[in-house]
């Protein structure tokens, strides 16, 4: 629940369990702070994060989801909530390249979906 009833709830899989939120602060410059949610699979130890806006009324996918392997290891507040960030006015994120057997890092940037009018 939000402390305001002009938002509404940001519906996610019921069935997923140890759901976290991290909150982004304004990665699109529009007033507002954006909300990434940080979720494991139905199964495996590969989970997803997936980053939201309020627009319009209802919540919008505002950065393409990805994939985060974990090795089954839990991921600390600050690893979670630095995934994204903002450089410069640009965002970022940090995928794991999947490749590589220490599962390194690779900054790349976002490509923001939905912008608020």
């Amino acid at each position: 629940m939000f402390s305001s009833s002009e938002i509404k709830p940001l519906n996610i899989n019921p069935n997923r369990e140890d759901i976290y939120l991290i909150n982004e602060g304004d990665l699109n410059n529009i007033r507002g702070d954006e909300i990434t949610v940080y979720g494991p699979p139905l199964h495996g130890c590969t989970y997803e994060m997936s980053t939201y806006t309020y627009a319009d009324g209802a919540w919008k996918l505002i950065i393409e989801p990805f994939l985060i392997p974990t090795a089954c290891n839990e991921m600390s507040d600050a690893e979670l909530q630095n995934r994204i960030l903002k450089e410069g006015g640009v965002v970022y994120y940090y995928d794991t390249d999947v490749n590589d057997v220490h599962f390194r890092l690779i900054k790349k940037k976002a490509r923001l979906k939905t912008k608020r009018k």
